[in-house]
């Protein structure tokens, strides 16, 4: 049987030679990294793919003890390495974080406590880092909205318990995401974006995949270039093909998914085969030489 996985797939403006991605790690301090942490990997066969990259420093919000010399050296840096991954005729994305204390610090309420004024604040934080990134040379970018970020935060009925336009009924609690993802098409058009959520945190839980039919069915409209899964420990091809709240987030999206969390080849390979993914992410460690010998047998 011939490996899907190393087929060519259109990902919204992204041209790929393969259905493998890879997630890079973060660097939090691209200043003083060695040098190796911002390579990009040589091997030929991840060239024409796209890559997640979580450029740390580059993005996170408020950033005012950063002096205006650091942030030009840090997109110098950046620079250098997107321009070394075009060489490589690879696709480079920017995850946006949406990490809940640096956005709203010193918040023990959370998203309840935040006023008009401060979502607005922390909206345009997003479009500042995203300009940020396409400034730097990413292609694109992904907003992470998985489990615990900000954006999951204001989705879920447990933790969004605000009574104005952004609470209450799931078609209010998705203002937040809409907006923002409606705000970031100022930096990057719609195919150069994606979205990363958590639908499975703990397995099927029944109020949070249906809270995510409703988001999935939402995003369909905004015709952005993909949806990053993440997927629970455990899970097997024949679950997500079988059990209806799997099936029902499928249905709820027809565009491209792209998942992680299930790290193996023979996970990858059925996934795609089955078409419940159209495209696997790997984190970067683990695609050794082994697994890469691996893949180009298969």
């Amino acid at each position: 049987m011939s490996n899907k996985l190393l087929t060519p797939l259109n990902i919204g403006a992204f041209d790929l030679q393969h259905r493998l991605v890879l997630e890079w790690p973060l660097v939090a301090d691209p200043l003083n990294a060695p040098a190796d942490q911002l390579a990009l990997p040589s091997d030929c066969l991840l060239s024409g793919g796209l890559i997640i990259h979580d450029p740390g420093a580059l993005i996170w919000p408020e950033r005012t003890s950063q002096l205006i010399s650091d942030e030009d050296r840090i997109k110098s840096i950046w620079r250098t390495t997107m321009n070394n991954a075009k060489l490589a005729r690879q696709s480079s994305v920017a995850r946006l974080r949406g990490d809940i204390a640096l956005q709203i610090p010193h918040r023990p309420n959370g998203i309840l406590a935040l006023t008009q004024h401060e979502i607005d604040k922390i909206i345009a934080d997003y479009v500042d880092a995203a300009h940020r990134a396409k400034s730097s040379g990413f292609d694109g970018i992904e907003l992470d909205s998985s489990f615990g970020s900000i954006t999951d935060l204001f989705l879920m009925p447990s933790t969004n318990l605000r009574t104005d336009r952004y609470g209450g009924a799931i078609v209010q609690r998705l203002n937040f995401v809409l907006e923002l993802v409606e705000a970031l098409t100022q930096a990057f058009s719609r195919d150069r974006l994606g979205i990363r959520l958590s639908p499975f945190p703990r397995g099927f839980e029944g109020g949070r995949c249906k809270v995510y039919d409703d988001v999935l069915s939402s995003l369909r409209d905004q015709e952005i270039a993909y949806v990053h899964l993440e997927l629970s420990e455990g899970f097997d091809t024949r679950v997500l093909k079988s059990a209806p709240p799997a099936k029902a987030l499928r249905r709820a999206y027809p565009g491209i998914f792209v998942t992680s969390g299930q790290q193996s080849l023979q996970f990858a390979m059925d996934l795609v085969e089955g078409r419940w993914a159209d495209a696997v992410c790997f984190f970067s460690p683990q695609l050794d030489a082994q697994f890469l010998s691996l893949l180009k047998h298969a």
